[in-house]
């Protein structure tokens, strides 16, 4: 915060938009980021309402001040160096209206009148909450590459000082074909087999939910290029297959496991595509699918078996 200004709550707009490195260096504590806001005011004067006075008295007009209220939010290290810009520009503002004696550019200001004596707290307070909602409203200055990349150097680093070779060894045997593991024992056995249940669960998973969308959303499962990229490809949601080929391509584990945004940026982009599937499908067919029936059969069991247990219960 700048210039004595409140606080103001980060939108969503802006905070989509940090760097996965800089996260990343966040969550690591090797950076303490800010967001800082500056507010900027700019003004325009123009002049109406000519012989306002009329025909045969003195000329009186109107001079008319209007202000553009601009904010920039900079993503600033601890270093001071600017990560990434984002602007917000709102509409004009009548601030001051001055009644002018005499001709077009007479000076001699008859009567003042102040709309609003302070543009940029009528901005923060007035206009803020709903501009700031809008996508489109926001230009952003795209982060420097090079400050990326050292940030980049930087998580490397930290995440090889903390690794250690039985945490190597942990991931290696994780990755292991068949069900035996090779090279731990003790406690890094013990957590070999719960990382191996865990991310076994989430390829099965991935698998039965593809095979539930090509039966209850066929249409989707074939047109849908992004679901289809998120459930069916090596690109889509995390699973064991995906945490290897990174441990085998000599990637940090720590950084794709606790680290990374992006295995969950996926799985909440996938939510959403399949929610827009449904939407779709529901509007397209008017009879109900296989799994739907099959759905409202077990809703009605269920029914049945609740209504025998209170009566049982009743009847004791």
């Amino acid at each position: 915060v700048e210039d004595g200004r409140p606080e103001l709550t980060a939108p969503l707009q802006v905070t989509r938009t940090f760097p996965q490195e800089l996260r990343t260096a966040t969550v690591l504590a090797l950076q303490e980021p800010a967001l800082v806001y500056t507010a900027h005011t700019a003004d325009s004067v123009s002049r109406e309402n000519f012989r306002r006075g009329g025909l045969f008295r003195r000329l009186r007009h109107d001079r008319l001040t209007w202000t553009r209220t601009r904010l920039e939010m900079e993503l600033r290290l601890g270093d001071g160096r600017v990560v990434s810009r984002h602007v917000l520009v709102g509409s004009p503002v009548l601030t001051r209206e001055e009644e002018m004696g005499g001709g077009e550019g007479s000076e001699n200001v008859r009567r003042v009148r102040s709309s609003v004596p302070d543009p940029q707290g009528h901005f923060l307070t007035e206009v803020w909450p709903t501009l700031s909602r809008q996508d489109t409203t926001w230009e952003e200055v795209p982060p420097d590459p090079r400050l990326l990349e050292s940030l980049e150097v930087a998580v490397e680093a930290e995440l090889r000082r903390n690794e250690s070779a039985a945490l190597n060894g942990v991931f290696s045997a994780v990755c292991q074909e068949g069900a035996g593991v090779a090279g731990v024992d003790g406690p890094d056995r013990d957590s070999t087999l719960r990382i191996r249940q865990a991310m076994d669960g989430l390829t099965t998973n991935r698998a039965l939910l593809g095979a539930y969308v090509r039966l209850a959303l066929p249409a989707a499962a074939s047109s849908d290029v992004l679901l289809r990229e998120l459930l069916y490809t090596p690109e889509g949601l995390l699973d064991r297959g995906a945490l290897c080929r990174t441990v085998a391509a000599g990637e940090s584990p720590l950084k794709v496991v606790w680290l990374d945004e992006e295995p969950r940026r996926r799985a909440s982009e996938l939510a959403g595509v399949l929610a827009a599937a449904m939407e779709r499908e529901e509007a397209s067919v008017d009879t109900a699918t296989p799994v739907e029936g099959t759905v409202r059969q077990l809703q009605a069991a269920l029914r049945i078996q609740q209504l025998r247990a209170r009566l049982a219960r009743g009847a004791n």
